[in-house]
């Protein structure tokens, strides 16, 4: 009979089958976020542990898959108009600058630079298969350091090799940019040529209309001619007024070629200040290594110092001294090249001031030629207006229409001039320069850049922590284990009677003392309460106190329980039904034997293994001397005759018994017992195997009272207010 009651695990595939068409949400819940914390909170030292392990490793593979390369860059600063007045208005910088980072990865540069005899013959480009595809990929380009700056990089084994790659790039992209603006601007000529050429006939066309109709209507009468030499008047002081503005123009333009005149022939006079030699020297390799080492000095005396804060040492002094003899070469080594620092910027100052004076030397041969075309037409509208001061014939025709085609020789004239000044001054920017300017040239770096490296290998190391840490946390999450006792609640919808709180060891070794004002007493008299009120309304006396598989407080309820019955006067036995595993006597200071198992054998009746405890009104039957046959004796109702024998003479009788999983005894058992009580261990037990038992004790009709949660938190009920508030 007892194998006929043995019931397969919960691992079988039968049981399983039955598990997943009647799971509750408990066991067919996916991972949530809570659940997953509470799963990784309980295995985090394992998480951490192969998280850091799984970084380690991907980090370390991809450090060396990875390799660090030289990396070289250069600054392209973009003028933010045009050169040109061509009729665009203001520029859309950003837009320009996207054209641009466009222009220099584009295959006619590309191409252009690996077509350079110093570039082809690099072995940086001859190691590519496919030289092409390999650079426009390695360029990298950025405006981080502000919209009018772009920078780009190029990374590569070699360091001389990528330098000159770079440079030899930026050459060929200038000079593309450079014949691109000069293409726009000679397309903009025609454009204006073509437009000047169809006005200065439209207005030669009206010019003559208007003569012909004057001839033909005669402008004798005062009325016209004052019309007439109001109009000259008013076209000759609009005149003069272009003129004085060009003779300004043509003035300011001589003051400033002859202020940079004197500053090529007298370089001597051209002042350098302090900051742009500083900033010059900055690029001094010598400079450069003299800056790192002192700040290489400056961190350490600001370590050592933070250590001591309060007293000097001989390192401090050793790193004083030697950042003192550092700067002072600086200062040697600064003032001995001074010199020709600033010979050198005032080279550049005078190669620019030579390419301005090219470009004002042609704006003044405009300004001059435009002089003398207003020169002759003052000089028109002055005889013009002349003779009309001598006209004095009235008029008898009518005038209409002749003021109109005045109107529109005035505008067709006004488009012509308009015209003719745009493409003046677009003639004026030949041979054209581009709008992008090279600030500083690629230079060989001193060693590899390991940028990329630390981004891979971190990138990758965080990547496999992350999953080796989620991945712990779901192999925890497969176990289904109990965290709050919401899980047994709602995960598996069973009674909740109340919660315990946690104790060190929650299933071993808790004495029971005869009363004790605790959050554990508290606790289980909670649970009492609920047992009592079952008692009254469903008679239900004998309770059996079970749980899912060992060590999950099963004892330790069913002992606090028993205790907290006999505190409240009714006269209770505890009965130790876990004949394979006792140790309910130890908790009250008793020998194992005899007890039950000598009452199933029938060597003794059961009352008189019966003993006493510390606790008045509770009695103890303990488990005894377990056999073969004691336990053949629970499959033949034996357990039924020792309960009837001991209900008479008790108001309850709480019986601990074995787990219902491992094997049939609770079973066997609880098939005489009013009700069960089921104990689970928070972050111990698992959710399908408080199911299962669940299940096996339903299959067989075993009245289930509800659960009990140990090892909960009771912060949040205030009891430990309440215990602190009675001992006051």
């Amino acid at each position: 009979m007892a194998s006929s009651l043995k019931t397969p695990s919960l691992d079988t595939p039968s049981e399983m089958g039955v598990v997943e068409a009647m799971a509750p949400p408990g066991l067919s819940a996916p991972p949530s976020l809570e659940s997953l914390w509470h799963a990784l909170r309980r295995r985090w030292v394992l998480a951490v542990s192969l998280g850091v392990l799984a970084g380690l490793l991907g980090g370390g593979i991809a450090w060396f898959v990875m390799p660090a390369q030289y990396t070289v860059q250069t600054l392209l600063q973009l003028s933010p108009h045009a050169m040109h007045n061509g009729g665009e208005g203001e520029d859309n910088l950003l837009a320009y600058q996207r054209t641009q980072t466009a222009l220099l990865k584009s295959y006619v540069v590309i191409q252009g630079t690996l077509e350079r005899p110093k570039v082809g013959d690099l072995a940086e480009v001859r190691d590519q298969s496919d030289s092409t595809q390999w650079l426009s990929k390695a360029i990298i380009t950025d405006t981080l350091l502000g919209p009018e700056i772009i920078r780009v990089s190029l990374s590569g084994d070699r360091a001389e090799d990528v330098a000159i790659i770079l440079n030899e790039l930026v050459r060929v992209y200038l000079k593309e940019c450079a014949s691109k603006e000069e293409d726009k601007i000679h397309s903009r000529i025609k454009q204006l040529q073509d437009n000047y050429h169809q006005c200065a006939d439209k207005l030669r066309e009206r010019r003559q209309t208007l003569l012909k109709r004057e001839e033909e209507l005669g402008l004798d009468d005062p009325d016209t001619l004052r019309m007439r030499q109001t109009t000259s008047l008013q076209q000759l002081a609009a005149v003069q007024s272009q003129r004085v503005q060009l003779q300004l123009r043509r003035k300011e333009t001589e003051v400033e070629l002859a202020g940079l005149r004197d500053r090529v022939n007298n370089p001597d006079t051209i002042a350098i200040s302090d900051f742009a030699i500083l900033e010059d020297l900055k690029l001094d390799v010598v400079m450069k290594q003299h800056f790192d080492r002192l700040t290489v000095i400056e961190n350490r005396l600001q370590s050592i110092r933070r250590l001591a804060p309060s007293g000097s040492s001989t390192d401090v002094k050793n790193y004083e001294k030697e950042r003192a003899d550092l700067q002072k070469v600086m200062a040697e080594y600064q003032k001995s090249v001074q010199a020709a620092v600033v010979a050198k910027l005032r080279s550049k100052q005078i190669v620019e001031a030579r390419e301005i004076i090219v470009k004002l030397e042609r704006t003044l041969q405009f300004v001059k030629e435009s002089e003398r075309s207003l020169d002759g037409e003052i000089k028109r509208l002055e005889a013009l207006v002349s003779s009309l001061r001598g006209a004095g014939r009235p008029l008898d025709k009518s005038t209409s229409g002749v003021e109109a085609l005045r109107d529109e020789v005035a505008q067709t004239e006004a488009v012509v001039k308009k015209v003719g000044e745009e493409m003046g001054n677009l003639q004026a920017s030949l041979p054209a320069t581009a709008r992008v300017t090279q600030l500083e040239s690629a230079k060989p770096p001193l060693a590899r850049k390991r940028d990329r490296q630390f981004k891979a290998a971190g990138a990758a190391g965080l990547g496999l922590f992350g999953l080796a840490f989620l991945g712990v946390g779901l192999l925890e999450f497969r176990h289904r284990r109990v965290y709050t006792s919401d899980d047994v609640a709602r995960g598996l919808g069973l009674n909740l009677l109340g919660t315990l709180p946690a104790s060190p060891e929650p299933t071993r070794n808790t004495t029971v003392v005869p009363h004790e004002q605790s959050a554990l007493t508290e606790a289980v008299d909670s649970v009492r309460t609920q047992l009592l009120h079952a008692a009254r309304h469903e008679a239900r006396r004998v309770v059996m106190v079970t749980s899912a598989i060992a060590g999950e407080g099963k004892t330790s309820l069913a002992s606090q329980l028993a205790a907290s019955l006999a505190r409240s006067s009714h006269k209770t036995l505890l009965i130790d039904g876990d004949l394979r595993n006792p140790s309910a006597h130890g908790r009250f200071g008793l020998s194992v034997q005899p007890g039950l198992a000598e009452a199933l054998r029938g060597e003794t009746p059961a009352e008189q293994l019966v003993r006493a405890t510390s606790v008045e009104g509770l009695s103890i039957l303990t488990a005894g001397r377990c056999d073969r046959q004691a336990i053949e004796a629970l499959a033949r109702d034996g357990m039924k005759m020792v309960l009837e024998r001991l209900k008479t003479d008790y108001e309850f009788i709480i019986l601990d018994v074995c787990p219902v999983l491992p094997v049939p005894d609770a079973l066997l058992i609880g098939q005489h017992a009013d009700a069960v009580l089921l104990t689970v261990l928070r972050n111990f037990s698992r959710l399908p195997a408080v199911y299962e038992a669940q299940r096996r004790l339903a299959s067989l009709g075993i009245p289930m009272l509800g659960a009990v949660v140990l090892g909960e938190s009771t912060h949040s009920y205030g009891v430990e207010r309440y215990l602190t508030e009675m001992k006051q």
